[in-house]
């Protein structure tokens, strides 16, 4: 059964949901007007419960590559988003070690300078393999605790 979040009629984000759940990624609200979360139509007749929330604001900090940063998600379903500049042809390895005990699940995914994505999620805590880089630019690491939990990290960009 489709699951889709609107603005203006137009897909914001759109999911499928053939679970007993689906979790949308926190998306932006940059405009102003009518958001609509339009569930179905299925070919069965069910019924079920929706819940909707608003996440907390994801947590940014930015590193270079060689160094580290800390982040700490302090609220449950908040997102650090990690920023560093690389080169095209370069080669990096990510990095996240989460301090105390590690998350039961948490995601990590890397983005290029186009927004598309460069490596899907990967396991946290854990490393990459080694990434080369396929464009000049600003490069982005976002990593999520999955479900209500909450911990801090140290997200590490090597040379590969």
């Amino acid at each position: 059964m489709p699951v889709a979040l609107l603005f203006n009629d137009s897909p914001a984000e759109n999911k499928d949901l053939s679970e007993l759940s689906v979790a949308i990624d926190p998306v932006d609200l940059e405009s102003t007007g009518t958001w609509v979360l339009e569930i179905g139509p299925s070919e069965d007749a069910v019924t079920g419960t929706a819940s909707v929330g608003l996440a907390p604001p994801d947590v940014h900090a930015s590193v270079a590559i060689g160094g580290s940063v800390d982040v700490d998600l302090a609220r449950p379903r908040q997102r650090a988003v990690v920023t560093f500049a690389g080169q095209v042809r370069q080669r990096v390895v990510v990095h996240v070690t989460w301090h105390d005990a590690a998350p039961l699940s948490a995601s990590v995914e890397l983005l290029g300078p186009d927004g598309v994505t460069v490596v899907g999620t990967f396991g946290a805590p854990g490393s990459s393999k080694p990434l080369t880089l396929p464009a000049d630019g600003t490069y982005t690491l976002r990593a999520t605790i999955d479900g209500d939990g909450t911990g801090a990290a140290t997200v590490a960009v090597a040379a590969g």
